[in-house]
C-alpha cells in the first residue's frame, strides 16, 4: 500500500511537471524521518534522466531546481540558494557561457508587493537585484526552455515568518507560472504559524500529498551503502524491517543512524568473530535500533536513560501506573524477542548502548572481549526458540534436556531459569508435555539455592526480577500455567522472606556508624529504594536498628560526627517541613524513644562542648520522635 501511494505520488508530479501554466502549488507532507527528502531527490533523478532538451548558445535549458528551508533566517539566503542551483544553467557542457546568458541577466531590478490574501493590503515584499532568478520571468519564454520547477524542502524547519515565506513562494506560482512543490509536515508548527499555511493551502494548493515511509526499500538501500557491513546486515534485512516496525516509529534516518553506528561496532571487530557469532550480533542489532528508536521518543526516553532501575520497578511495583507503561515498552519488542538470543531491551545491553549514543564511546573493544570467550554450549532452552519447526521426538529429548538443565544447574542465570519455567508451564498448558512434580520439586530447590546466595537486598530484587522476567517472556497460551505457577508463588515468598532477612545499604551505614561514615547517610537517604517503591527519605529507617547498638556508636563519636548525626536527623524527617506524613514513620517510633533515653542518660555526665553535642543530639531525636508520632509540624 505504502509502495502504491508512493507510486501515485511520483507519477503526479510527473503529470504536474508537463502542464504548461499549473497556477497552483503542491505540498507534500510526511513525519520527520519518513523520507521525504529522499524522495523528491529520487524523483529529481529519475527526472533529469528522461529529460532530452539539449542546451545551445541562444537559450537556456531549465530542470527542476531543489531548495532547502533549514535554518534560512531572510528571503535573500533562498535567493542566494536558487542563485547557486540556476546559475550552472548559463553555461553550456563544456563550461562556456552562453550568449543568452547576458541579456537576461541584464534585467536585474525587481520588486514587487506580495499580497497573499488578495485583500488588497500588502502583507510583505521583496526587492533586490534578481539576477539568475530573472530567468522565471514569462517574458524570458523565447530564451529560456525547460520545466520552471522548485521544490522547497523543510517548510517547518525555515525560521523565515510563515506569511513572508509564503508570499515569496507565491509568487513563483502566480507571477512566474511556476511549477512548485513545498515539502513539510504542518504538526510541527505553532497556531500562529500554522493558520498562516492553512491559508495558502487553500489559496494557491491545488494537491496535496501525504509521503509514508517504504520501510524495505529503504533498509536494502541503506544496507548496499558503502559504509554499512552489507555482507552482515544484508543478510538481516528481515529482522531490521520487524524490529523497525515494532518501534512504531517512522523516522527512517534514525534507522539509518542505528545502522550506521552498528555497522561501525562490527567494522571494528576480528571478521572472525563475526562469522563465528552471527546470532548473538543479529541480537545486538535489534537491541540497536530498539534502544535508539526509544531513545529519541519522548514517551519512553526517561524509562530507557534509567533502563536498570526501571526495568527492576516495572517487575517489582507490578499495580503502579509508571510500571505499567515500562511492562508495555518491553511488550513492544516480543516478537522480536522470540526469535534472538536475548531481549531487544535487554537490561545489560541499553546502558551500554545509551551510554554510546550520550558519550560516543566505541563498544567494540567491550563486544570483541565478551565474543573472544570460549563459546559457550548451547542448552536446550537455547534450542527452544525454535520448538515449532521439531519432530515430536526432538521435541521430546529437548524437553526432557531442559528439565535435567535446570535441575543440575547448566542453565544457571534467573532470566534464563524463569524463561525455562515458563516454556515448562506453557508446553504442560497446551498439553505438549506434562511436567512430572518430581521435577517441580528439584527445580524450587534449585530456585531456593539462588535465592538463598544472595547476600545483599539489591542484589536479591535484581535475582527476583530477572527470574519473573524470563518467565513472563513465554506468550502465547490463554491456559493458566498451572503447573509452573506454584513454583511462581513458592519465589514470591521466598523473595520476601529473604527481603526481610538483608539489611538495604542505610540499614548496613547505621550498623556501622562511625565518624567515617555518617555524612554518607544523606546521601543514602537522597536514592531510591532498592525495589524503586520510594526514596529512603520517605521510609522509617530505625525500626529494625537496635537502639543500644546505635547508643554505643553515637557515644564514640567525635563531637562533629554526634553534630552530623543530629543534621541527619533534620534532613530525613524534614523538620523544616509542615506536612502531614501520616504514619510514614511511625514505625521508628519505640527505637527513636529508647534511643533518646539512653542518650538524655549519658549527656548529664557530659560538659562544655561535648555536653553541648549531646543536647543537640536530644532536641534532634525530640522532634524526630514528634514526626514518627504524627506531627505535621515540629519547628
Amino acid at each position: 500500500m505504502r509502495i502504491a501511494m508512493n507510486k501515485q505520488i511520483f507519477d503526479f508530479l510527473n503529470r504536474y511537471a508537463e502542464l504548461p501554466s499549473p497556477q497552483y502549488a503542491v505540498l507534500l507532507r510526511g513525519k520527520w524521518g519518513c523520507g521525504k527528502t529522499y524522495f523528491v531527490k529520487h524523483w529529481l533523478e529519475e527526472f533529469d534522466k528522461s529529460d532530452k532538451l539539449s542546451a545551445n548558445e541562444n537559450s537556456i535549458e531549465l530542470k527542476p531546481i531543489y531548495v532547502s528551508l533549514f535554518g534560512m533566517r531572510e528571503i535573500s539566503d533562498i535567493k542566494s540558494a536558487i542563485d547557486r542551483c540556476v546559475n550552472p544553467f548559463f553555461y553550456s557542457k563544456t563550461g562556456k557561457m552562453l550568449k543568452i546568458a547576458g541579456r537576461i541577466a541584464s534585467k536585474i531590478i525587481f520588486k514587487t508587493e506580495l499580497d497573499i490574501d488578495k485583500d488588497g493590503k500588502s502583507e510583505t515584499s521583496f526587492s533586490g537585484a534578481l539576477d539568475s532568478l530573472s530567468i522565471f520571468e514569462n517574458d524570458n519564454k523565447d530564451e529560456v526552455k525547460g520545466v520552471k520547477f522548485i521544490i522547497f524542502d523543510d517548510l517547518e524547519r525555515c525560521q523565515i515568518p510563515m506569511k513572508q515565506l509564503l508570499g515569496f513562494i507565491n509568487y513563483f506560482v502566480e507571477h512566474c507560472e511556476c511549477h512548485v512543490v513545498v515539502v513539510g509536515e504542518e504538526k510541527y508548527l505553532d497556531d500562529k504559524t500554522l493558520h498562516d499555511l492553512l491559508e495558502f493551502k487553500e489559496k494557491i494548493v491545488g494537491r496535496e500529498f501525504e509521503i509514508l515511509p517504504d520501510i524495505e526499500a529503504a533498509i536494502k538501500l541503506f544496507v548496499s551503502e558503502p559504509m554499512m557491513a552489507t555482507d552482515f546486515l544484508s543478510k538481516e534485512t528481515g529482522m531490521i524491517q520487524l524490529c523497525f516496525e515494532c518501534s512504531a516509529t517512522h523516522n527512517l534516518r534514525l534507522l539509518r543512524q542505528s545502522l550506521l553506528d552498528f555497522s561501525s561496532l562490527i567494522s571494528a571487530l576480528p571478521t572472525k568473530l563475526v562469522e563465528n557469532n552471527h546470532e548473538y550480533l543479529r541480537s545486538l542489532l535489534s537491541c540497536f535500533i530498539a534502544v535508539y528508536a526509544e531513545y529519541r521518543n519522548i514517551d519512553s526516553h526517561a524509562f530507557i536513560v534509567d533502563w536498570e532501575n526501571c526495568a527492576v520497578k516495572a517487575f517489582v511495583d507490578t499495580k503502579d501506573e509508571e510500571s505499567q507503561k515500562i511492562r508495555n515498552l518491553m511488550g513492544k519488542y516480543n516478537r522480536v524477542n522470540s526469535l534472538n538470543q536475548f531481549e531487544a531491551l535487554s537490561s545489560e545491553m541499553v546502558p551500554k548502548i545509551v551510554e554510546h549514543i550520550e558519550k560516543g564511546l566505541s563498544l567494540a573493544p567491550m563486544f570483541e572481549k565478551i565474543l573472544s570467550q570460549k563459546p559457550r554450549k548451547l542448552t536446550a532452552l537455547d534450542r527452544l526458540d525454535s520448538y515449532w519447526d521439531k519432530t515430536n521426538e526432538e521435541f521430546d529429548e529437548l524437553f526432557d534436556s531442559l528439565v535435567k538443565e535446570l535441575k543440575d544447574g547448566i542453565i544457571s542465570e534467573p532470566v534464563d531459569i524463569g524463561k525455562s519455567i515458563g516454556y515448562l508451564g506453557f508446553f504442560d498448558a497446551m498439553q505438549f508435555r506434562e511436567l512430572p512434580e518430581e521435577a517441580i520439586s528439584d527445580i524450587k530447590n534449585r530456585l531456593l539455592d539462588i535465592y538463598q546466595s544472595c547476600t545483599c537486598l539489591e542484589d536479591l530484587i535484581k535475582c527476583h526480577y530477572q527470574f519473573i522476567q524470563g518467565y513472563n517472556y513465554v506468550r502465547g497460551c490463554d491456559q493458566d500455567k498451572k503447573k509452573t505457577k506454584c513454583i511462581i508463588d513458592f519465589t514470591a515468598e521466598l523473595f520476601e522472606q529473604k527481603k526481610e532477612e538483608l539489611p538495604d545499604d542505610m540499614q548496613l551505614a547505621l550498623r556501622q556508624l562511625s565518624d567515617e561514615n555518617v555524612e554518607s547517610l544523606a546521601y543514602i537517604d537522597s536514592g531510591t529504594y532498592p525495589d524503586h517503591s520510594s526514596s529512603f527519605r520517605m521510609r522509617p529507617i530505625f525500626a529494625k536498628e537496635n537502639p543500644h547498638q546505635l547508643f554505643e556508636s553515637l557515644c564514640k563519636m567525635s563531637n562533629k560526627g554526634r553534630n552530623s548525626f543530629s543534621r541527619f536527623l533534620a534532613y530525613h524527617y524534614e523538620f523544616h517541613v509542615n506536612c502531614d506524613f501520616s504514619d510514614t514513620f511511625k514505625p521508628d517510633y519505640d527505637v527513636l524513644v529508647e534511643l533518646r533515653y539512653l542518650v538524655m542518660e549519658e549527656a548529664k555526665s557530659k560538659v562544655s562542648i561535648e555536653r553541648w553535642s549531646y543536647d543537640l543530639l536530644v532536641e534532634g531525636l525530640e522532634k524526630s520522635i514528634r514526626r514518627a508520632n504524627g506531627e505535621s509540624r515540629i519547628e
